[in-house]
């Protein structure tokens, strides 16, 4: 929700048993569907800007691997005609990059454990 009012896009991969929405996707065998989503059940709402009765319109794209898996990827991009499904299964490897390299920075590096207020503890 917080990526949405900010107006940023964001493209995700969801996993396959996420919600019934996205079972329900993979189930109807489409390539594309701009939807709307809700939180869920058991979702904790505590400090959160939204409820229960919050939506989101997110467009779900089924990406098949060559393997023959099936990923589905969340997208804000919802314009089926501006952003063709065919740019999403590069768009998303191309994503793998940074998140390999947050990865690298928070668990093999441990960055988070680092602190100090010097110059020399920031550099």
């Amino acid at each position: 929700m917080n990526i949405k009012e900010r107006q940023l896009d964001f493209v995700m991969r969801m996993r396959l048993d996420f919600s019934g929405v996205v079972k329900d996707f993979v189930a109807g065998g489409q390539l594309s569907q701009v939807l709307t989503i809700h939180p869920g059940e058991n979702t904790n709402l505590k400090e959160k800007k939204y409820d229960k009765t919050s939506s989101l319109m997110v467009r779900l794209l089924r990406i098949v691997l060559p393997g023959g898996e099936i990923e589905v990827l969340a997208s804000s991009l919802e314009d089926e005609n501006q952003y063709k499904h065919e740019i999403f299964k590069e768009l998303y490897f191309e994503s793998w990059k940074i998140k390999t390299y947050y990865d690298e920075l928070k668990n093999k590096l441990k960055i988070e454990e680092f602190s100090g207020y010097s110059n020399q503890s920031i550099l």
